[in-house]
């Protein structure tokens, strides 16, 4: 009847030298996976039990969090009651248990692939994660297809909920197709660069569809189309041979509103893949300047039996960096970090202090955004280093996806059948992005999202007091978020 208390010792071991739980209990705990370096501390004491308990969850960073029951007044047993509870047991047990993770910490503990500090989530914590709202995060993630691809090669996609299954499932097929696509593609437009004598970089995604050896899970995304690099010189008239080939413009995009742009209008290819021919890689770069970085330590593939080339792995991890500072609203998804992410977990050849250097020059906009953002990226690889200047906070991307998660489930917005939208131009879906959005902007220090000048005062304010509106709701559930994750 006196407590037990003891360390570094596993559950099973605690357990069996125990009396203090029935054998059904027992049983039923033993079936927990025993996982190496989980488990820290065990203790079990005897107090008395109320009519009702109520089950809390707890995670962090560390290597084990503890599974525990606080008591709660009811007047009759819950569906969290513990099996010995309804069978007169009068002690609590606090158990060294792997918390269920929440949906949103579940998937960037999913997607981690290097500097693992705690182990995989098991399959119960996927079995548990069917809850409303989760597939339309992913969607809006950008990140259904590398999920996928990460819980089949870690054995548990069949342990995914129905539901969930076949939505990664269907979005997995639709990226793999058109992915393939967007290959065919590349082999045709090398070709007919080669066949014009056009010298080309491919950038960005067509670049790490032919490295995939060197960085898995490299084309673990959707495409969207083909950027290639060209000089300066060379670009307005490969943009007129493109066409002879069959490469047709945009009709809603006239090539006169892309003067001074750091790429010319988009071409669509013959296969419907859009194609845009870069003179530079960021609008603060100078196209020569642009072209002798890519070209000075490329490496040439060969793509169809002709010969192409890409950027070394340093070039396309700073790529990654200024293409998501370039898009600020989006910037901070799971998509954008995927290219670092999967980069700097692929491979120890990045050359980081180039990365660091630029990420403080000015050729980015804001680099104490730029620097908040690669301290982000170690939430999905800690090949990122953490060397970075002092004062550096990251963006709290697990608090944002479940805010996002959040935000999803309690705004709903009807769908069809197999096909999720998240970019819906109904209240419903502006209302979304807009709680999204501020939500972003609070953590960033960002003043109230504008509307367009074009729509006038009254537009303005009203988007402002919906703007002011959406963060008095973030910060609400920021301060709620935190009571519940600190009690």
């Amino acid at each position: 009847q006196t407590g037990l208390s003891t360390r570094e010792n596993t559950v099973q071991e605690v357990l069996h030298s125990s009396k203090l739980l029935p054998s059904n209990a027992l049983q039923e705990i033993q079936g927990v996976p025993d996982l190496a370096g989980a488990f820290t501390t065990c203790s079990l004491v005897a107090t008395p039990l109320r009519a009702s308990a109520q089950r809390t969850w707890e995670y962090g960073c560390s290597n084990a969090t503890l599974f525990h029951y606080r008591e709660t007044q009811g007047p009759s047993l819950s569906r969290h009651t513990l099996p010995w509870q309804a069978s007169g047991c009068t002690r609590s047990v606090s158990l060294p248990y792997r918390a269920r993770l929440p949906p949103s910490d579940l998937l960037l503990a999913t997607l981690i692939a290097k500097g693992r500090t705690a182990p995989l989530p098991s399959a119960a914590d996927w079995q548990a994660c069917a809850a409303p709202g989760f597939a339309e995060l992913l969607q809006y993630e950008g990140c259904a297809y590398w999920l996928a691809r990460k819980l089949a090669d870690q054995g548990r996609l069949g342990s995914v909920p129905a539901a969930i299954r076949s939505f990664l499932d269907s979005r997995s097929r639709l990226s793999a197709a058109h992915n393939l696509r967007v290959s065919a593609e590349v082999a045709r437009l090398v070709r007919v660069l080669a066949d014009e004598r056009i010298p080309h970089v491919l950038l960005k995604g067509a670049a790490l569809l032919h490295l995939t050896k060197e960085v898995p899970y490299g084309d673990a995304r959707l495409i969207g189309d083909i950027d290639v690099l060209v000089p300066t010189s060379a670009a307005q008239p490969a943009w007129s041979r493109l066409q002879s080939h069959g490469y047709r413009p945009s009709v809603g995009h006239p090539p006169a509103s892309f003067d001074g742009h750091h790429h010319l209008a988009p071409l669509f290819a013959p296969g419907g893949v859009g194609i845009e021919l870069h003179t530079s890689t960021s609008p603060r770069l100078a196209g020569d300047e642009a072209w002798s970085r890519l070209t000075a330590d490329g490496q040439v593939v060969h793509v169809s039996g002709a010969a192409t080339q890409v950027p070394s792995l340093s070039e396309l991890a700073w790529h990654a960096v200024s293409h998501a500072l370039g898009e600020p609203r989006y910037g901070f998804r799971i998509r954008a970090f995927h290219d670092l992410a999967v980069l700097a977990s692929s491979t120890d050849s990045i050359d980081w202090y180039r990365v660091l250097a630029r990420a403080q020059s000015p050729e980015v906009p804001d680099p104490t955004l730029a620097l908040r953002w690669l301290a982000t990226s170690r939430h999905l690889s800690a090949g990122v280093p953490d060397d970075l200047p002092p004062g550096t906070a990251p963006f709290d991307l697990p608090r944002a996806l479940r805010w996002r998660h959040f935000v999803f489930r309690t705004v709903r917005v009807p769908h069809r059948a197999g096909h999720i939208a998240v970019t819906q131009a109904d209240p419903l879906s502006r209302t979304r992005r807009l709680l999204i959005d501020e939500g972003n902007g609070q953590e960033l220090l960002r003043r109230l999202t504008p509307s367009w000048p074009c729509h006038g005062r009254i537009a303005i304010g009203v988007r402002r007091v919906a703007s002011a509106a959406a963060r008095t709701a973030y910060r609400t559930w920021r301060a709620a978020d935190s009571h519940r994750r600190a009690s």
